[in-house]
């Protein structure tokens, strides 16, 4: 559905002519959704400064391993209004933690408190340059208090939690409103979106992109700079298939989906991470892995209408246009992220046994647009743009999961280290971890 066929758009007043996804209503996964095990923030209104006018909800959901009693909720969620007291400001985040519970969980929680703590305290200074309104120019990004704020909270975390880091950690995408401006940073592959309006015509610019060893830029960054590094698949480092840099395409979960490239120190089976930053993961750090954000600033506009952050719990079966066209059917955020944390957590189950965590910010946006050029080279910005199909795409990445698994189960010979394949492997540390690693927990100073 494009946007001229949305039951309500946003700012109408109206209430939605079409209820949310009636095959949820009946939905039996649903029932395996603990609704004591979630956060929320129900629809929350906020003017920021003259020109900008958000309205935003988000739900952090527990995922189901019914394997894992004393499972807990890895996911976590923020959003400050009035960041450093200023009402032209606001700060947002969504942080998925993973490796063993009592880790991954306690990393993404230091992770939504120290991010925004450290970013308020450089800021501060005189030492760090800042991100501000699209009059403001782009700061130098290695030099910038948002990035720092990431590199010296992963120090912090790690620093704290000493051991427990050891291959645990968390993503991090936060979205900083200033002004007219927002500043998007990432770490891992949780993700920022944002949907455009033309009239009848829209366009989703991807404010962030995931960080796997898919992409040649991290891994040539990566092996580069740390010899001790191999980037191979599963497959490759067991020898089940010949050695080669042909991953295949990250999309294609018949092939390369089910068996990604994954980090390794050279010579050993550890850590195996399939993503190339996180905060946390102490032993990926000495890899290549490291907390250094990717930033992308853009001066809003009033055709850019709604912003969605979410946990790759939404993302991994749903794709950029299947979001928005949930987001194009409610008029109240709130409303919206109901339906998407249904429709991931019911998808997840009708191909697995078990759910990821799921959490989503949806942000609707008003905009009182001056018309002003920004100072900021829109190249990229075009570049990052995708145009909305107008239908859902009829082969989505849950339709073909069942398909993976029976592929991955041929591969690695029954059907727990098939999926073990797919999904982060919680208990992973306590097979392939070596006493011998040590590291240095001290936090390092200026």
């Amino acid at each position: 559905m494009g946007c001229a066929q949305s039951s309500a758009p946003a700012g109408s007043g109206q209430v939605p002519t079409e209820p949310q996804n009636p095959l949820l209503e009946n939905d039996e996964n649903l029932k395996h959704m603990n609704l004591k095990r979630r956060q929320t923030q129900k629809t929350t209104e906020l003017q920021l400064g003259a020109k900008l006018k958000l309205k935003y909800a988000y739900i952090c959901q527990q995922g189901h391993y019914p394997d894992k009693p004393n499972y807990v909720c890895q996911d976590q969620c923020t959003v400050i209004d009035r960041f450093e007291d200023l009402e032209d400001q606001a700060f947002m985040g969504v942080f998925d933690g993973h490796g063993q519970v009592g880790a991954g969980d306690l990393i993404s929680k230091l992770a939504k408190e120290k991010i925004p703590h450290f970013f308020r305290i450089l800021r501060s200074s005189q030492k760090y340059q800042h991100f501000g309104n699209s009059a403001h120019p782009k700061p130098d990004l290695k030099k910038s208090a948002y990035s720092a704020a990431f590199i010296k909270a992963n120090k912090s975390i790690i620093s704290e939690v000493k051991e427990k880091s050891n291959m645990s950690g968390s993503t991090a995408v936060t979205a900083f409103f200033c002004e007219d401006a927002v500043h998007v940073a990432n770490v891992g592959d949780s993700r920022a979106i944002l949907l455009r309006s033309y009239g009848s015509e829209c366009t989703i610019v991807e404010l962030s992109k995931d960080q796997t060893p898919f992409r040649e830029d991290e891994r040539q960054r990566i092996l580069k700079s740390h010899k001790n590094a191999d980037i191979m698949t599963m497959g490759m480092k067991y020898g089940d298939v010949p050695v080669s840099e042909d991953y295949g395409d990250e999309e294609d979960l018949f092939g390369a989906g089910a068996d990604p490239p994954r980090i390794w120190m050279k010579g050993e089976k550890y850590p195996g991470c399939a993503f190339t930053r996180s905060i946390g993961d102490s032993i990926g750090k000495t890899v290549g892995i490291f907390a250094e954000p990717e930033i992308y600033s853009r001066k809003l506009r009033k055709e850019d209408k709604y912003l969605v952050i979410a946990s790759d719990g939404i993302f991994e079966f749903l794709s950029n246009d299947d979001v928005m066209q949930v987001v194009l059917q409610h008029d109240d955020p709130y409303e919206a992220c109901e339906e998407l944390v249904k429709t991931a957590f019911s998808t997840w189950l009708q191909y697995d046994e078990r759910a990821d965590d799921i959490t989503v910010i949806v942000v609707h946006i008003e905009m009182v647009d001056d018309g002003q050029k920004s100072l900021w080279d829109s190249a990229s910005e075009k570049a990052m743009e995708t145009v909305l199909k107008k239908q859902l795409r009829k082969s989505s990445k849950a339709s073909r999961l069942h398909a993976v698994v029976k592929h991955a189960q041929r591969r690695f010979g029954d059907k727990e280290n098939a999926v073990l394949s797919i999904f982060p492997n919680q208990e992973l540390e306590k097979k392939i971890l070596p006493n011998k690693v040590e590291l240095n927990y001290e936090l390092e100073e200026e």
